[in-house]
């Protein structure tokens, strides 16, 4: 009872809470219409006159095209070549065959293909949709309640970046997985900086970034380690224990 007493109190299951309730709402239609529908764009298929159904038929948004003939054939090459024993790095499918895994868009080993490689198609297109906002928005909140916020605008944050514009119109994209990596990573960094282990050294030079959020992560590091030892700061100590190494 205690546990459960514990559970009940913690903020951060009523936010979880909250977000998956917002993302059951937003998901409604194709969890509802699951017997007759997909969670895709796959109509855009119609405009090759081989795939057509029906005819004069009008593609939804014909700028989603990419996951169609990209992203949701390459998950299900992925779950055929692991059920089969083998690891997707190579496709004999596409021309005379081209690099697989080499390609990130590919997305072998993300955690949001997971759903592709234990569910049904139909299925996993709803499970993998829900995972990425929902890892936008946890992350997001537990970021900003890191950073001192109070519980309602921490969750008003975490649900505007779930919700944004670019999240939800390149939801069936790889692109949105991988900005689980800003707030994720922010999140990371400030547990660090935070905790503030005597001795601990940040290098003058970073290395060089694969992408946008992993040198967003860099910056917020490097801007939060010179605020936390700057003098005067309620956690700066007489050696600077946050030092800069030069090269």
């Amino acid at each position: 009872m205690l546990f459960l007493g514990r559970l009940a109190r913690n903020e951060h299951l009523h936010a979880a809470a909250l977000l998956a309730l917002m993302l059951l709402v937003f998901f409604w239609t194709p969890i509802s219409r699951y017997s007759e529908c997909h969670l895709s764009a796959a109509d855009l298929l119609q405009d090759f006159s081989l795939l057509k159904l029906e005819p004069g038929h009008v593609a939804g948004n014909a700028l989603l095209s990419d996951s169609v003939t990209e992203m949701k054939p390459w998950r299900m090459f992925n779950r055929d070549e692991l059920a089969a024993g083998r690891f997707p790095l190579w496709n004999p499918l596409n021309g005379t065959g081209c690099p697989h895994f080499a390609n990130y868009q590919s997305a072998v080993v993300s955690p949001f293909s997971i759903p592709y490689y234990l569910l049904d198609v139909k299925t996993a297109l709803i499970a993998a949709s829900f995972s990425k906002l929902f890892a936008l928005g946890f992350l997001t909140y537990l970021f900003l309640r890191q950073v001192r916020l109070s519980f309602a605008p921490a969750l008003l944050g975490g649900t505007a970046f779930m919700f944004a514009g670019h999240n939800v119109l390149l939801l069936t994209f790889p692109h949105v997985g991988a900005l689980v990596v800003i707030p994720g990573g922010f999140l990371f960094v400030e547990r660090a900086i935070q905790k503030h282990v005597a001795g601990a050294r940040w290098p003058a030079r970073w290395p060089a970034t694969p992408s946008p959020s992993t040198s967003g992560c860099c910056s917020w590091a490097r801007m939060r380690s010179c605020a936390w030892s700057a003098p005067g700061t309620r956690r700066a100590r007489g050696d600077r224990c946050c030092r800069w190494r030069s090269r």
